[in-house]
């Protein structure tokens, strides 16, 4: 398993081992299936705005189902006093492609297929933050996901889910003297 997320590169490095482990996923050298970007958060700027234009600017050939991972937000808070988190607030775009365009069967059903891959990984995350309480939680209020359709030249179609985890051994929040003149 790779290292609990902490960082920038935990986060990605996590993911990536997931999208690899997922067998409908099954990211490799070969079948390109997992890409990072960073998503804005501009609300005039949607998510799927967002993914559509990487999409069609790809220069990296995805093969379907892949995962798309943004780069989380990060919030800090100090309640209560003295206990310090972090919280990761991440998304993850699981894509696959329908058999043909402008047929709506097809692309419900891969909504539907992405769906189920999309709660697979939130399930497996709910999973690891159960078993491994030190390394934080996931945030207990619910979970978001959203129907894409139409995305890229290829018209992938899928699910976008949002989350959250908390992060309790913080310490980098705490004053260091040494660190400033």
């Amino acid at each position: 398993m790779a290292d609990p997320i902490t960082n920038h590169s935990t986060y990605l490095a996590f993911f990536q081992e997931i999208a690899q482990k997922h067998v409908d996923i099954a990211h490799s050298s070969e079948k390109k299936a997992f890409v990072r970007v960073s998503l804005n958060r501009d609300p005039l700027l949607t998510s799927k705005h967002q993914i559509n234009e990487f999409l069609v600017n790809e220069k990296v050939n995805l093969k379907p189902p892949f995962m798309i991972l943004a780069s989380y937000h990060a919030r800090f808070s100090n309640s209560p006093p003295g206990d310090p988190k972090k919280t990761f607030m991440g998304t993850y775009a699981i894509l696959d492609q329908p058999d043909r365009k402008d047929d709506f069967d097809s692309e419900n059903a891969i909504i539907d297929k992405c769906e189920v891959i999309g709660e697979q990984i939130l399930g497996y995350l709910l999973n690891y933050y159960l078993e491994n309480p030190q390394y934080g939680e996931m945030v207990s209020y619910p979970f978001e996901s959203e129907a894409l359709s139409g995305l890229g030249h290829n018209n992938y179609a899928g699910r976008l889910f949002h989350f959250e985890i908390n992060w309790h051994e913080y310490n980098i929040l705490m004053y260091n003297p040494e660190k400033f003149n």
